[in-house]
């Protein structure tokens, strides 16, 4: 016979909306609050987003690293480009069935160049290394291939959770 599973409770917050600065003080300071509260129990982020700041997003990855944050992402609605960093920070990360995730090339704000559309040299040297760090920092949160990231990226259209399960990119859908 099987042990029944052990309930594990979680505190849920959510960041819905762009990935600015508005919404990393909010969230940072949801979870610490909670962590003060609750030490040890895992804190469950619910991310619904078209976006944002490629920065914003790690400075939330690092600070996770930091306060050692023991997180669980579930995407619901969309996620989209920075958001997949997000999304991606969770150590059990879980997708609402109807959830889609899209990785893109990165492009620079106010500009319509990405690295396919080489029109400035500064800029694409830019692009290229700052594309390169998302790369290694998306295969180092997902612990997925290089040649997987780069699949995602260069198809520039949404994911659904049941292709992402099958990648192994998510946990589970809920």
């Amino acid at each position: 016979m099987t042990k029944p599973k052990k309930k594990i409770h979680s505190h849920r917050i959510f960041w819905i909306g762009e990935i600015d600065e508005e919404h990393l003080a909010q969230t940072i300071s949801q979870i610490l609050e909670i962590k003060q509260a609750h030490p040890k129990a895992p804190i469950d982020l619910w991310v619904l987003t078209e976006g944002g700041s490629l920065s914003v997003a790690k400075a939330f990855i690092d600070f996770l690293r930091i306060h050692e944050i023991n997180l669980i992402t579930t995407g619901f609605g969309t996620v989209d480009s920075a958001g997949t960093m997000i999304f991606g920070a969770g150590k059990v990360r879980r997708a609402t069935e109807n959830c889609t995730l899209h990785f893109h090339e990165l492009y620079v704000e106010g500009c319509e160049e990405s690295l396919t559309a080489r029109k400035s040299k500064l800029v694409s040297n830019e692009l290229r290394r700052a594309q390169k760090d998302s790369i290694k920092l998306k295969m180092k949160l997902y612990q997925v291939s290089r040649k997987l990231i780069m699949k995602l990226i260069r198809s520039d259209k949404d994911w659904t959770a049941k292709q992402m399960l099958s990648m192994k990119m998510i946990h589970e859908i809920i």
